[in-house]
Protein backbone atom coordinates (compact mmCIF):
# COMPACT_ATOMS: atom_id res chain seq x y z
CA UNK A 1 0.00 0.00 0.00
CA UNK A 2 1.39 3.32 -0.68
CA UNK A 3 0.48 7.31 0.47
CA UNK A 4 -1.55 9.61 -1.72
CA UNK A 5 0.98 11.70 -1.43
CA UNK A 6 3.55 9.14 -3.03
CA UNK A 7 0.67 8.35 -5.67
CA UNK A 8 0.57 12.22 -6.46
CA UNK A 9 4.75 12.50 -6.36
CA UNK A 10 4.60 9.74 -8.95
CA UNK A 11 2.56 11.58 -10.98
CA UNK A 12 4.05 15.03 -10.72
CA UNK A 13 7.48 13.17 -11.87
CA UNK A 14 5.79 13.31 -15.47
CA UNK A 15 4.96 17.06 -15.07
CA UNK A 16 5.76 18.57 -18.58
CA UNK A 17 5.54 15.53 -20.96
CA UNK A 18 3.62 16.98 -23.95
CA UNK A 19 0.51 15.21 -24.00
CA UNK A 20 0.45 12.39 -27.28
CA UNK A 21 -3.14 10.60 -28.35
CA UNK A 22 -2.27 7.00 -26.55
CA UNK A 23 0.90 8.08 -24.80
CA UNK A 24 2.62 5.76 -22.21
CA UNK A 25 5.22 7.67 -20.93
CA UNK A 26 8.06 10.37 -21.61
CA UNK A 27 7.74 10.69 -24.95
CA UNK A 28 4.26 11.61 -24.44
CA UNK A 29 1.34 10.55 -22.72
CA UNK A 30 -2.37 11.11 -22.63
CA UNK A 31 -4.92 11.57 -19.61
CA UNK A 32 -5.51 7.78 -18.71
CA UNK A 33 -2.11 6.93 -20.09
CA UNK A 34 -0.81 8.97 -17.04
CA UNK A 35 -2.69 7.43 -14.61
CA UNK A 36 -1.48 3.76 -15.83
CA UNK A 37 2.22 4.89 -16.24
CA UNK A 38 2.19 6.06 -12.51
CA UNK A 39 0.32 2.90 -11.66
CA UNK A 40 2.62 0.98 -12.96
CA UNK A 41 5.74 2.94 -12.33
CA UNK A 42 4.61 2.40 -8.42
CA UNK A 43 3.83 -1.99 -8.74
CA UNK A 44 0.20 -0.83 -8.48
CA UNK A 45 -0.40 -2.69 -11.99
CA UNK A 46 2.25 -4.51 -13.74
CA UNK A 47 -0.09 -4.42 -17.02
CA UNK A 48 -0.78 -0.66 -17.17
CA UNK A 49 0.27 -0.09 -20.34
CA UNK A 50 -1.75 -2.95 -21.59
CA UNK A 51 -5.15 -2.82 -20.64
CA UNK A 52 -6.67 0.35 -22.32
CA UNK A 53 -5.68 1.04 -25.57
CA UNK A 54 -6.64 1.34 -29.23
CA UNK A 55 -9.27 4.31 -28.75
CA UNK A 56 -10.43 6.51 -31.22
CA UNK A 57 -8.50 10.35 -31.30
CA UNK A 58 -12.40 11.19 -29.63
CA UNK A 59 -12.89 8.81 -26.69
CA UNK A 60 -16.02 7.21 -26.56
CA UNK A 61 -17.29 8.21 -23.61
CA UNK A 62 -19.03 4.56 -23.00
CA UNK A 63 -15.15 2.73 -23.49
CA UNK A 64 -13.47 5.03 -21.07
CA UNK A 65 -16.73 5.35 -18.20
CA UNK A 66 -15.97 1.35 -19.15
CA UNK A 67 -12.32 0.79 -18.50
CA UNK A 68 -12.46 3.38 -15.58
CA UNK A 69 -15.40 1.15 -14.13
CA UNK A 70 -13.36 -2.04 -15.12
CA UNK A 71 -9.67 -1.29 -13.59
CA UNK A 72 -10.71 1.16 -10.91
CA UNK A 73 -12.97 1.32 -7.84
CA UNK A 74 -16.11 3.55 -8.82
CA UNK A 75 -17.00 5.52 -5.40
CA UNK A 76 -20.24 7.16 -4.42
CA UNK A 77 -20.74 10.70 -5.94
CA UNK A 78 -23.05 13.36 -5.48
CA UNK A 79 -23.18 15.98 -8.01
CA UNK A 80 -25.25 18.63 -5.72
CA UNK A 81 -22.36 18.00 -3.11
CA UNK A 82 -18.95 20.01 -3.42
CA UNK A 83 -16.35 17.65 -4.93
CA UNK A 84 -13.88 18.47 -2.13
CA UNK A 85 -16.06 17.45 0.08
CA UNK A 86 -16.21 14.26 -1.17
CA UNK A 87 -12.74 13.23 -3.15
CA UNK A 88 -9.96 12.90 -1.42
CA UNK A 89 -6.23 12.99 -2.34
CA UNK A 90 -5.28 10.65 -5.33
CA UNK A 91 -8.76 10.00 -6.53
CA UNK A 92 -9.25 9.79 -10.06
CA UNK A 93 -11.74 12.42 -11.60
CA UNK A 94 -13.29 11.42 -14.84
CA UNK A 95 -15.05 14.49 -16.71
CA UNK A 96 -17.07 15.24 -18.96
CA UNK A 97 -16.05 18.03 -21.40
CA UNK A 98 -18.54 18.65 -24.54
CA UNK A 99 -21.72 17.50 -23.52
CA UNK A 100 -23.16 16.34 -19.92
CA UNK A 101 -23.04 12.85 -18.98
CA UNK A 102 -20.65 12.41 -21.77
CA UNK A 103 -17.12 11.47 -20.27
CA UNK A 104 -14.00 12.41 -21.81
CA UNK A 105 -11.19 12.88 -19.97
CA UNK A 106 -9.79 11.87 -16.29
CA UNK A 107 -7.40 13.55 -13.34
CA UNK A 108 -6.21 13.15 -10.49
CA UNK A 109 -7.40 14.91 -7.07
CA UNK A 110 -4.60 16.55 -6.02
CA UNK A 111 -5.71 18.22 -2.56
CA UNK A 112 -5.65 22.15 -2.30
CA UNK A 113 -3.59 24.76 -2.67
CA UNK A 114 -1.35 26.72 -0.73
CA UNK A 115 -4.90 29.28 -1.86
CA UNK A 116 -7.29 26.66 -0.68
CA UNK A 117 -8.25 25.89 -4.64
CA UNK A 118 -9.19 22.26 -5.05
CA UNK A 119 -6.40 21.08 -6.99
CA UNK A 120 -5.80 18.00 -10.07
CA UNK A 121 -3.04 16.43 -12.66
CA UNK A 122 -3.50 15.32 -15.81
CA UNK A 123 -2.74 15.95 -19.27
CA UNK A 124 -4.65 17.88 -21.95
CA UNK A 125 -4.91 18.11 -25.25
CA UNK A 126 -5.35 21.60 -25.25
CA UNK A 127 -2.58 22.50 -22.90
CA UNK A 128 0.84 23.83 -24.46
CA UNK A 129 2.63 22.32 -21.26
CA UNK A 130 1.59 18.67 -21.41
CA UNK A 131 1.04 17.15 -17.95
CA UNK A 132 0.12 20.06 -15.48
CA UNK A 133 -0.95 20.12 -12.32
CA UNK A 134 -3.42 22.64 -11.89
CA UNK A 135 -6.52 24.26 -10.06
CA UNK A 136 -10.01 23.17 -10.73
CA UNK A 137 -11.48 26.13 -12.00
CA UNK A 138 -15.50 26.30 -12.09
CA UNK A 139 -14.85 24.60 -15.88
CA UNK A 140 -13.63 21.45 -14.25
CA UNK A 141 -15.48 21.16 -11.11
CA UNK A 142 -18.85 21.46 -13.02
CA UNK A 143 -17.75 18.52 -15.63
CA UNK A 144 -17.16 15.90 -13.07
CA UNK A 145 -18.80 12.61 -14.07
CA UNK A 146 -17.67 10.25 -11.65
CA UNK A 147 -14.49 9.50 -9.11
CA UNK A 148 -12.58 6.59 -8.98
CA UNK A 149 -9.88 4.95 -6.65
CA UNK A 150 -6.81 2.99 -7.70
CA UNK A 151 -6.17 0.01 -5.66
CA UNK A 152 -2.87 0.36 -3.67
CA UNK A 153 -3.37 3.87 -2.80
CA UNK A 154 -4.44 4.88 0.70
CA UNK A 155 -7.35 6.70 0.87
Amino acid sequence: MITADQWLDELRTFKGVRFRHQGRGGNGIDCIGLVMAAAQNLGLDKDAHHKVGGYPHTPDPMQLEGNCDKYMERLPYNRLQALTLQAKKGDVVLFHVEKPGVPRHVGVYAGRDHQARPCFIHSYAQEDRGVIEQPMTTYWLSRVHALYHVEGVER
